[in-house]
């Protein structure tokens, strides 16, 4: 009997070992393709320009006067369940997809900015966020492209090693895997370059005590923020916008309810949001369109399929904001 129950012991532990390996073959094998898989070292990413002891941060969605407003983002959101329409199911997003162009930007003389565009699940109405994406930053007048994960409010982390350059199309993606024995979120998160031929694969959980919501899948352009004990109310500021011009965003798509479908799916309802700070707007999006870009058409479509249900727009930066930062106080609610 107790040999019995330490085989099936070891051989859970054996499922676990898969499922928590550092690429996601184990746990979707469908994924082929002839991108070259590339490893890569992960660690914390830290922003010295401020402080030694200030952390990036890729927040949720911080609302600025509207729901459709953000101080920190700008892009699109799909989202399960709400008051005005109860379908699909609360908390069903399971994926989320869509490729960006990576932009070539233009200097601010009066100090560094930051810009950066991902896909994700989460955010958009609850306090964790699972994405992965680009950074694109001037800092002391130098551009910085790099690529990153993060499972807020766990610390981002860089993809050191993953090629992103000015002009490479990219392609995110995060698939829900349901959870540990501990009850911590599982999530598989695959960046490609599309331009290079490579990409890389993690599989992360969430933290203790903060699981995964599933409440939204998103395409987002973000002002991103820092994390530092000085800074009063959520300890939390964000940066300047860098001047991206324009990020396109091609061929958007999600699984909700388990179903599959781009953005303006007509089983769910999606949001529009504008970048917005003390009035003043950073960046906004363009209306959806859908069939491709012709500098994308060949690079851009999903790996699963030549023939995508997603969306394209563009989000069109307007100005960088606040400097050297904005601090974000929300409002007190009686």
């Amino acid at each position: 009997m107790e040999k019995k129950a330490l085989s099936s012991l070891l051989l859970m532990l054996m499922v676990v070992f898969n499922l928590t390996g550092e690429n996601c073959k184990a746990l979707d094998p469908s994924d082929t393709d002839d991108f070259i898989t590339i490893e890569c070292t992960l660690r914390p990413i830290e922003r010295k320009s401020h402080s030694p002891y200030q952390q990036l941060a890729h927040a949720p969605m911080l609302q600025e006067s509207t729901d459709s407003t953000s101080v920190n983002w700008s892009g699109y959101a799909a989202i399960t369940g709400t008051s005005a329409q109860p379908n699909p199911t609360y908390d069903s997003v399971t994926e989320v997809s869509g490729s960006w162009k990576v932009p070539t930007l233009i200097p601010n003389v009066n100090g560094d900015t930051f810009s950066s565009a991902w896909v994700g699940i989460d955010g958009y109405v609850s306090p964790t966020v699972e994405q992965i994406g680009t950074n694109h930053f001037v800092i002391n007048g130098e551009p910085v492209y790099e690529a990153w994960f993060s499972l807020y409010p766990a610390a981002t982390q860089l993809i050191d090693g993953f090629p992103v350059s000015p002009g490479d199309i990219i392609e995110g993606r995060v698939v829900y895997r349901g959870q540990d024995f501990s009850g911590n979120g599982i999530f598989c998160l695959t960046i490609k370059n599309r331009t290079q031929n490579v990409k890389f694969s993690t599989t992360q959980h969430t933290l203790p005590g903060q699981p995964a919501h599933l409440s939204s899948a998103e395409w987002i352009v973000e002002a991103p923020g820092i994390v530092d004990p000085r800074i009063p109310c959520i300890n939390l500021a964000f940066l300047p916008l860098a001047n991206f011009n324009t990020i396109p965003f091609y061929q958007c798509e999600a699984k909700i309810n388990g179903l599959e479908g781009g953005i303006d799916n007509r089983h769910w309802t999606f949001d529009a949001i504008t970048m917005v700070s003390n009035s003043i707007i950073k960046a906004i999006p363009s209306a959806l369109s859908r069939g491709g870009d012709d500098s994308c058409r060949s690079s851009c479509h999903s790996s699963k399929s030549s023939k995508s249900k997603g969306n394209n727009f563009d989000v069109i930066w307007e100005s960088p904001g606040p400097f050297p930062f904005q601090v974000y106080c929300p409002p007190i609610v009686p």
